[in-house]
């Protein structure tokens, strides 16, 4: 098993951290977005589903 070394333990886990924060902030602007492109993928796949 290989030695890890304190600090890159808490390099990992301070950018663990910093996505997690990250995430909530843009939460409300990632939902809008995620709901946005669901409709355009639905829609790739509704049309896509007419040919077929």
């Amino acid at each position: 098993m290989p030695y890890i070394s304190l600090e890159s333990v808490l390099v990992r886990a301070a950018l663990l951290l910093a996505t997690i924060l990250t995430d909530i902030i843009l939460a409300d602007s990632l939902r809008i977005t995620n709901s946005a492109l669901a409709k355009f993928v639905d829609g790739i796949v509704d049309s896509s589903s007419c040919y077929s």
